[in-house]
């Protein structure tokens, strides 16, 4: 009995310490211009087109609720352009956001208040011109730091100081065009990724990131690079995700990325690249699986850079100049690619055996090329495993080798229509005999007599054995009809 008396005691409290707990995440009142929500976690408050007069009020009304956890602060579109000290004291927040404001300072004691309580914090889209080093300094719990769409120039030593458990951090369209080599000094262990996109940088900032042992994604998208070297990422050995597109590389160097021995995801797409160097993804060989080097001024497949790769599930190489693809093109890399992209370049024919070995293909773009028949032929490798063949946009011949287009695409989107269903629409062939153009899905080929193929591929050696023995029995005909004559001529010149 005493047992569960004493269990009956510890249940009771334990609901009455949840109810205090619920309790205590109540809106308080007066914190207008904010609106307040109860979730699961706190409360959500948001501060929307107002001004820091009435804002100032309202953080006051929310320290006098003691207890409360905000889950979720937000200021977004309001005028504030300094954030003063002691704003936040006595407040417990969890994520605070301040977006698309006017402002550009934030007191030295602004966030001194949420030291060990801060998760993340997001400066989104303000006027912030320097890093608030001094008022981020004390931040010891955040994690993510975002710091994107600011005026930011330079990165200078030390920025980040004192934010020992940081491990995200963005600085996404501002105009950085320097950083300091010792810049993450304070949070090199921590790192784990770094978004740097969308700047002014000419070249890989390894002075300050090789100094960051655990960094596993790194952002450079959208910036003015030109080159880049094999010591460009030294030091990055734990590198997972490296994104360098939209700059204006040239050309891809031998052993350019033998530095980066974990990378999985490489992004080059939408640079001036036209030469490839046959090792230039020297050391990817077991690791690499997402290439993308689409918007580029490649012209051939390069085969040769990539023989050996084991497991790459996703090439490609769409919107360069690539007019032919060889037979080979995908020997030795291409039984583990899922998603090929070969859209919107010169491509007019594709080899018979050019998808021979590439059984775990599932989507395959062909769009916006100068393709004018899909053989069965050559797709019958990859039949029974693709999910989406993409050939719209191409100048098609309503033809017999259109004919198993027809009957899988109509097919393909009763089983997978999100996928399949918008390629149906778009996706036309053009008819010599009736000068007209077709939806493929409407086209009317049973009219050509076409020979089947779906069975075993029988259909085209069938009529070819057939075509031959009645050549050969022609032949035959025409010998021995002239041997007759050849006789019947003797015999008449001989009576005369």
């Amino acid at each position: 009995m005493k047992g569960d008396g004493w269990l009956n005691v510890i249940v009771v409290m334990g609901l009455l310490m949840a109810e205090s707990s619920y309790g205590r995440n109540i809106c308080p009142t007066k914190i207008q211009p904010c609106t307040c929500t109860v979730k699961t976690k706190g409360l959500v408050i948001n501060c929307e087109n107002s001004n820091s007069d009435k804002i100032v009020p309202a953080m006051t009304a929310l320290k006098e609720s003691h207890g409360v956890v905000i889950s979720y602060l937000t200021f977004r579109t309001n005028n504030m352009p300094r954030l003063p000290d002691h704003i936040f004291m006595g407040m417990d927040i969890r994520h605070l956001i301040i977006s698309s404001t006017n402002l550009r300072v934030l007191e030295h004691g602004s966030l001194t208040a949420l030291a060990n309580k801060l998760n993340v914090l997001e400066l989104i889209s303000n006027l912030i011109t320097n890093i608030p080093t001094a008022a981020l300094s004390r931040l010891v719990t955040t994690r993510f730091l975002n710091l994107n769409h600011n005026n930011i120039t330079v990165i200078p030593e030390r920025s980040f100081e004192g934010m020992v458990q940081l491990q995200r951090l963005t600085l996404y369209a501002n105009h950085i065009t320097r950083i300091d080599p010792n810049a993450f000094k304070g949070v090199e262990k921590e790192l784990v990724s770094l978004n740097l996109g969308a700047n002014k940088l000419e070249s890989v900032p390894i002075k300050a990131i090789s100094k960051l042992p655990n960094l596993s994604t790194l952002e450079l998208q959208e910036n003015l690079i030109e080159s880049i070297t094999e010591s460009d990422f030294m030091g990055l050995s734990n590198l997972d995700s490296l994104k360098l597109g939209h700059n204006q590389i040239k050309e891809l160097g031998a052993y350019v990325f033998r530095s980066l021995p974990r990378m999985s995801s490489l992004d080059l797409e939408s640079n001036r690249i036209s030469r490839i160097d046959d090792r230039a993804f020297s050391g990817l060989e077991e690791r690499l699986e997402w290439l993308k080097l689409g918007n580029n001024s490649i012209r051939t497949i390069p085969s040769n850079s990539l023989r050996g790769m084991h497991k790459l599930r996703e090439f490609d190489v769409k919107s360069n100049n690539i007019t032919e693809i060889k037979e080979d093109a995908f020997d030795s890399f291409g039984s583990t690619i899922k998603f090929l992209f070969l859209q919107n370049n010169r491509i007019d024919s594709l080899p018979m055996s050019v998808f021979s070995d590439m059984h775990s293909l599932e989507t395959l773009s062909l769009s916006n090329n100068g393709i004018h028949h899909v053989p069965r032929d050559v797709f019958q490798p990859i039949i029974e495993t693709v999910q989406v063949i993409d050939v719209h946009d191409n100048p098609l011949k309503c033809d017999c080798d259109l004919t198993w287009y027809k009957n899988w695409i109509i097919k393909a989107s009763q089983t997978s229509a999100d996928k399949v269903h918008h390629i149906l629409l778009k996706t036309k062939c053009w008819s010599e005999k009736d000068r007209h153009e077709y939806m493929v899905n409407k086209a009317p080929l049973e009219r050509l007599y076409c020979p089947d193929k779906s069975t075993s591929g029988t259909g085209l050696r069938v009529q070819s054995i057939s075509a031959l023995i009645n050549g050969m029995l022609a032949g035959i005909g025409f010998i021995f009809s002239m041997n007759l004559l050849l006789e019947v001529g003797g015999k008449l010149s001989s009576n005369l």
